[in-house]
């Protein structure tokens, strides 16, 4: 009998909690993040990777920016090699020359300055890219974390 009443019960009030009329939902619309602007200046800094044909450990230091262009230094096992490059901050890609062989690592017989084109992440902490000398094309990617 109770459950015949419950039952009774709820269809009668579900009579008067139809929604009202003119009555909406609220709708959230969740914006993204806006996303940092990449400029040449974002390049500056000190990035850590992995380098060339055998893909080494190396540092890129890029220590001076001038409009969307930037200077820096590769080293990698013990070499130091300074290079100079352009960005372009609508498509986030950047191509740079190495120009000078500083010195050479303690076991390196040689160097080949390469011309190296590369990406940056849209958060502007990954670089990656590739190169080529005069033993071929090579890949390498470094970060700022």
């Amino acid at each position: 009998m109770f459950s015949a009443a419950l039952v009774f019960g709820v269809f009668v009030a579900s009579l008067f909690w139809s929604q009202p009329k003119g009555l909406s939902y609220c709708t959230f619309t969740v914006k993204p993040a806006p996303k940092p602007q990449i400029t040449a200046e974002s390049l500056r800094g000190t990035w850590k990777g992995n380098w060339g044909h055998n893909q080494a450990d190396c540092t890129l230091l890029i220590d001076r920016v001038d409009g969307n262009d930037f200077y820096g230094t590769l080293r990698k096992e013990g070499a130091e090699i300074l290079f100079e490059g352009t960005f372009n901050p609508k498509t986030r890609t950047f191509y740079f020359d190495e120009t000078e062989i500083v010195r050479l690592g303690d076991r390196m017989s040689g160097w080949s300055l390469g011309k190296n084109g590369g990406l940056i992440s849209q958060d502007g902490r990954i670089l990656v890219g590739d190169g080529h000398d005069q033993w071929g094309q090579y890949g390498w990617a470094a970060s700022n974390y």
